[in-house]
């Protein structure tokens, strides 16, 4: 007896899982699809498909029955995927032309290459015929700022020296992320309040000061100088007998580029014909590390 009822409790799972009920789900069979790929969709056996038709060759429009447990009848929430953030760029859509570069198309709406880089999303120079890109529009000169069209030979350092303003500072009014401007490319700074001109009776008072300036322009050979990579903002340099702190324009007798170097040291050792600089100068002069080039040096003394 005692048997009889441990054989009963043994098979009492077994037969109540036999017990439970299939629960199946329909199919419409739409075109493309296959009794295999309709299988591996439901992660179900072939053979457990249930359908009208004879075979493994199913119809369009065709009824088939899927299996499936009670707990896949739960309705599931859809995973909803996050939500992409879209920056909304105004400006004007601009296609490209044959022939045309970034360069000249940023030359042409007067903003810079690194600007229209930024609006359109951009990791390269590279575009292609028609090709769409955003225009983004002239910024609005804001109160207390002035307007200034980049000339022939200008650099930012010399236009953040001529109006009273850090490089830094400069970057910032103008949304640029280095130092590289064009020809006819619009830039913004901030308006220098002019001093009052004394009256009569103050520039009596007033002893008149004179300051002689001789400009001094000289030639030398330039040399790589690794004890100079602590800054790899500004353009450096070092030389015997200008004195430092001094603002060099650095002309490459090469190719014709040019630079305003900061000196910062007075190296004794080095020859007076030598302008040591760092990595920065050399990139901008677009000479490499290991070469040297003849540079003409103007400066005031």
């Amino acid at each position: 007896m005692r048997a009889f009822l441990f054989y009963t409790i043994c098979l009492l799972p077994l037969s109540m899982l036999a017990q439970q009920p299939t629960h199946y789900k329909e199919h419409i069979v739409k075109k493309g699809e296959t009794l295999f790929s309709i299988a591996k969709k439901y992660e179900v056996p072939l053979k457990s498909i249930k359908k009208d038709s004879e075979g493994s060759k199913v119809k369009v429009g065709e009824k088939l029955l899927i299996p499936s447990s009670e707990e896949e009848q739960v309705v599931k929430q859809p995973i909803l995927a996050e939500p992409k953030v879209t920056v909304k760029v105004e400006g004007v859509k601009y296609e490209v032309q044959q022939g045309e570069t970034l360069f000249s198309i940023a030359k042409k709406h007067e903003i810079s290459v690194n600007h229209l880089k930024k609006v359109n999303n951009m990791a390269s120079d590279t575009i292609n015929l028609g090709q769409v890109l955003i225009i983004p529009p002239k910024p609005q000169v804001p109160e207390g700022m002035l307007k200034h069209k980049v000339q022939q030979g200008e650099t930012l350092f010399a236009l953040s020296q001529k109006y009273h303003a850090t490089l830094d500072e400069v970057r910032e009014w103008n949304l640029m992320s280095n130092d590289t401007i064009s020809v006819g490319q619009e830039l913004i700074f901030k308006i220098v309040e002019t001093p009052v001109a004394p009256t009569e009776t103050e520039e009596e008072e007033v002893e008149e000061v004179k300051v002689d300036y001789t400009q001094v322009a000289m030639d030398a050979t330039t040399y790589f100088d690794n004890s100079l990579q602590m800054n790899q903002t500004y353009a450096l340099g070092i030389h015997k007998s200008i004195p430092v702190g001094t603002v060099v324009k650095v002309v490459n007798q090469s190719n014709y580029k040019q630079q305003y170097v900061r000196i910062i040291k007075n190296k004794l050792t080095a020859n007076t014909n030598h302008l040591l600089l760092n990595k920065v100068a050399y990139e901008r002069l677009e000479v490499a590390e290991e070469a040297h080039v003849k540079v003409t040096m103007t400066f005031l003394k």
